[in-house]
């Protein structure tokens, strides 16, 4: 930063004009959609960028959803936008922009700003990140072209404008290499976790749950008494609580009222709770109890026979039989079912439990190292993002010269 202080104030001490971004626009196009009843008009070689398209980590679009053919461009009012061009949404999500990587067309959401020569596309393209854009509807946000064109934009020399984004290309590419780093990690977990469902190798045993575990599953205080729920103290986990991975604590407590009321029962500490049921994907998802709680009805308790299974081991396996317990689920739709009949018949491998434990400590390092928020690499990504915004709010803030 006082390298980039000295450099403004050599070329520019005063401040820096701030400009309406009509001003410094060549042209400003707009986009369009094909007829989907043409289906001649769509699947060709030709780009075409919707807002969804602008979601990409990448500061350049290359390649799109939909692309559409020569014919669906000649037949619409979409326009071929030359690379380059940096891109903008006027809707849904407004003021978000990109870069143009290949020539490529637009839907009628966006609008492509051909640019002066004063200013860089990479210089708005980031300073674009720093503007709050507030737009109109109440269902669909948008804003005018006029009101796109009113944006004041800070003009400092073209030399300032390249150190500015130089900078901001390294905290990006930094935060790429670790990002491409995490993807390595996650296949390499996932590796290791496949490895436990070796069902050809001869010296492992697999055996059902039933043989080496106990398995039971909880129940649902009266929700209408509030004596069951008010200053309660013992945890209470419910189906959405499954996809934690590691329990600590419940969003919910019971009174020991409640507890006594209802069939639910204590799930000890190195166990593994399987949602039974629930919506959407919750069913056939796993996680691990290190505090002692009840469940609900939805959620089968798992707590093995410390001596011949290892808590940690049964978790990382289960991890890999999502499908497969789905697959053995009753019913259809976003609902179904498993049963405790179920998960009690349901064979896992039993190696020694030396091995066992061996397994699951490379697999929880692994999965610390891809998955855990509070270490390893997404805290270090999560550290540089915040590190990024930081000096990317303060290179992009200038002092305004006063005419």
């Amino acid at each position: 930063m006082s390298q980039m202080d000295s450099l403004l104030g050599e070329l520019c001490p005063n401040g820096v004009a701030y400009i309406p971004l009509g001003d410094l626009c060549k042209k400003n196009t707009g986009g369009g959609t094909p007829s989907s009843a043409k289906p001649h008009y769509w699947d060709g070689g030709i780009p075409w960028v919707s807002v969804g398209d602008l979601s990409t980590g990448t500061r350049e679009i290359v390649s799109t959803r939909r692309n559409i053919s020569q014919l669906g461009l000649e037949n619409s009012s979409t326009n071929l936008i030359p690379k380059g061009t940096l891109i903008v949404a006027v809707k849904i999500s407004p003021g978000k922009a990109k870069i143009a990587g290949t020539d490529l067309t637009i839907n009628q959401d966006i609008r492509a700003l051909e640019l002066q020569d004063e200013i860089l596309p990479t210089f708005l393209y980031y300073y674009m990140q720093t503007v709050t854009v507030v737009g109109n509807g109440s269902i669909v946000q948008g804003i005018t072209k006029d009101y796109l064109e009113k944006l004041p934009i800070p003009v400092p020399p073209l030399e300032v404008q390249q150190e500015i984004v130089r900078i901001l290309d390294t905290f990006q590419e930094l935060e790429a290499e670790l990002e491409a780093e995490l993807e390595a990690r996650k296949k390499q977990y996932e590796f290791y976790r496949e490895l436990l469902v070796n069902e050809s190798d001869p010296n492992i045993l697999w055996v059902p749950l039933s043989e080496v575990s106990t398995c039971f599953a909880g129940a649902t205080p009266l929700t209408t008494d509030a004596s069951f729920w008010e200053g309660g103290t013992i945890p209470w986990m419910n189906s959405g609580e499954v996809n934690k991975g590691t329990v600590t604590s419940t969003e919910k407590l019971i009174t020991q009222k409640a507890f006594d009321s209802c069939s639910t029962k204590m799930v000890p500490i190195n166990s593994v709770v399987l949602a039974l049921a629930g919506q959407g994907k919750t069913r056939g998802m796993v996680a691990r109890i290190v505090t002692p709680l009840c469940t609900n009805q939805s959620l089968a308790a798992i707590v093995p026979n410390h001596e011949s299974l290892d808590f940690n081991f049964l978790y990382f396996f289960l991890k890999t039989q999502y499908q497969n317990l789905r697959t053995i689920s009753s019913g259809d739709g976003t609902r179904g079912g498993l049963n405790l009949q179920m998960i009690r018949d349901f064979k896992i491998p039993l190696p020694d439990i030396s091995t066992q434990r061996a397994i699951a400590s490379r697999l929880e390092l692994f999965d610390q190292l891809a998955n855990d928020i509070s270490a390893g690499l997404p805290a270090e990504i999560n550290a540089r993002r915040k590190q990024y915004e930081h000096y990317r709010d303060r290179l992009l803030t200038f002092k305004e010269l006063v005419s």
